[in-house]
């Protein structure tokens, strides 16, 4: 079976306790990848501990990712060839109207992030994990614009 904690070996937060912290998130989340983040744990308390981890400086999408890739990185180096597939794609908030921070996507009246993501595959397709993933948005005031 898969472990996630051995994927995040290594994370780097300036403090053992968020690295401890984001395996515990990590656990509830993919426990219940539908649910919201107070939702997914059991207590008031842990969801709190789950947004204050999140709000952390020292925690970033980079530092996050960082010990999976090199994961990937070592899964992809015992085969002679691999595939790096990427996608983007629009994330659709716009039923979220309350969600600040959101960028255009389609049209003005469709808001949301852009998420572009390279997966690593053996040549059977078998997945071997993310090489890198950035989220953006896209400026609203530049709808249009060439």
């Amino acid at each position: 079976m898969f472990s996630w904690c051995h994927e995040l070996i290594g994370a780097e937060f300036g403090d053992i306790r968020r690295a401890e912290r984001l395996v515990k998130v990590v656990e509830a989340l993919s426990n219940k990848p539908d649910a919201s983040i107070p939702e997914a744990f059991a207590r008031k308390a842990q969801a709190k501990a789950a947004y204050r981890f999140f709000d952390n400086d020292d925690v970033t999408p980079e530092r996050i990712f960082e010990p999976h890739i090199e994961q990937t990185v070592r899964r992809a180096r015992s085969f002679v060839r691999v595939l790096a597939i990427q996608d983007t794609t629009d994330i659709n908030l716009s039923s979220h109207r309350s969600t600040k921070g959101l960028g255009y996507l389609g049209s003005a009246r469709a808001r949301g992030v852009m998420l572009h993501t390279v997966l690593c595959t053996c040549p059977q397709g078998v997945p071997l994990g993310i090489l890198s993933q950035k989220a953006w948005v896209r400026d609203p005031s530049e709808l249009g614009k060439p």
